[in-house]
């Protein structure tokens, strides 16, 4: 479902998301699609709770749905093309100061000055992107912590 990627060297990192489906055999779809009485009954059949009067769907409410959309990348578009455009007419308006101050044109000094220009733009938006990134997986922890909460409260059911 979600990538598996390294982080901070040879530290091996799975996503929230990787992490439920290893440990409760569920994706987000499944999950998301299920009503509350059939999570109750999703988890009182992995926890082996026989008396399914206790599997009450109350006890496996449902995920908020602006947690859903926060880990959703469209949900940042607008944000995204706002601070993109934001900064590239920042970077038009310096890249047009370059030329004026006779650094423009097919000169060296012009051309390594719109290479900072450029350079300034990736960056940035590096910085925006990389901050996306991590709401996203914010939003797949509390998923994740969730998901656990389900386990843990179907385990506490068990007779």
């Amino acid at each position: 479902m979600f990538k598996k990627y390294q982080q901070g060297g040879n530290v091996p990192y799975q996503s929230p998301l990787d992490m439920l489906a290893e440990n409760y055999g569920l994706n987000l779809e499944q999950l998301l699609g299920m009503s509350g009485q059939e999570r109750a009954t999703y988890f009182g059949e992995r926890y082996g709770i026989s008396d399914k009067s206790l599997l009450q769907p109350e006890l496996f409410s449902s995920i908020n749905q602006d947690l859903l959309r926060s880990m959703e990348t469209k949900t940042y578009d607008p944000m995204i093309s706002g601070q993109q455009g934001s900064l590239v007419s920042n970077l038009i308006n310096q890249s047009q100061n370059v030329g004026r101050t006779g650094f423009g044109g097919a000169s060296y000094g012009g051309s390594t000055a719109l290479s900072g220009l450029y350079d300034v733009y990736g960056k940035e938006m590096g910085n925006v992107l990389g901050g996306v990134s991590q709401q996203q997986q914010a939003a797949q922890r509390q998923v994740a912590d969730i998901v656990t909460g389900y386990g843990t409260t179907a385990s506490g059911l068990r007779v």
